[in-house]
């Protein structure tokens, strides 16, 4: 029987998270609905069968009030096992059976009831609001992780401005450690940089002209266990056996101290740097 270590990231906000802060943030997903842990999950057994959906509609503590899963199995190496994706009593869970490979994608897009990323679905979020404060990031904390994989965080306007910051955990994690996103960040060219002890990509897509407007957000995307580049720059593809926890997700002002041990701890899925034209 596999073994799991838990990788855990928490986004800090206030009393709502796993560090507190002075001014609470917008809350994005805490993961409370439903009340029972796992209460919503997915599970996909079967390679090419284009995957596996839920959505639930009508949440409290989530942005639009609608939460939607997906997952979907790519490669089993025995021939057999799941990929799984749940959410509820504070927490979201990925876990892929061993020898298993997968995708998970959690999205804020309102009720649209689809896979398909509905990019104004939240009709104008504003995740800058932290009660008079500016938010000006996403927090992150990474507790533990068996392997290094890579994820996506994607935010969408509702003037069809897209924008994806690729990152990875490069190493097993044995102690917390912080990672924080600036908004700033998803508004740089395309391209691979090192910000704050932590090195990721952005790609933007959509609506070129200007920047993507946090006052305005239409959609939100985390998706688990992308293909990713290496600290060397190798290709390294999506990882198998990997399990992991996402505890609340939301928005946090400063100030605020970066705890980035994450030169040697966080990686990022980058492509060579290349630049759009508008």
């Amino acid at each position: 029987m596999k073994v799991r270590n838990w990788l855990s990231l928490c986004a800090v906000a206030a009393s709502l998270a796993c560090a507190g802060n002075a001014n609470a943030g917008v809350v994005i997903d805490l993961f409370t609905d439903p009340i029972t842990p796992g209460g919503q999950v997915v599970s996909d057994g079967t390679v090419g069968g284009g995957g596996a959906f839920s959505e639930l509609d009508g949440l409290t503590n989530v942005i639009g009030g609608s939460r939607d899963l997906f997952v979907e199995t790519t490669a089993q190496q025995f021939g057999f096992g799941s990929t799984v994706l749940s959410a509820g009593g504070g927490f979201l869970s990925y876990s892929q059976a061993t020898g298993v490979t997968g995708v998970g994608v959690v999205q804020w897009d309102g009720d649209d009831n689809s896979a398909a990323l509905d990019t104004t679905g939240l009709g104008g979020a504003d995740l800058t609001d932290c009660n008079g404060t500016a938010c000006q990031r996403i927090s992150a904390s990474v507790l533990r992780a068996d392997f290094g994989f890579g994820y996506e965080v994607l935010v969408a306007d509702m003037d069809g401005r897209i924008s994806t910051l690729t990152a990875s955990t490069q190493f097993p994690v044995n102690t917390p450690t912080h990672a924080d996103y600036y908004f700033d960040w998803f508004n740089l060219s395309d391209g691979t940089y090192f910000l704050g002890g932590l090195l990721f990509s952005i790609e933007r897509t959509g609506n070129l002209v200007g920047d993507v407007d946090f006052t305005n957000i239409g959609a939100l995307q985390f998706t688990i266990n992308v293909p990713f580049i290496d600290t060397n720059g190798d290709p390294a593809p999506i990882q198998a056996d990997i399990d992991l926890t996402l505890s609340a997700v939301t928005t946090v002002p400063e100030p605020g101290a970066l705890s980035l041990v994450g030169a040697a701890l966080l990686g990022v899925a980058a492509a060579r740097r290349r630049r759009k034209t508008t």
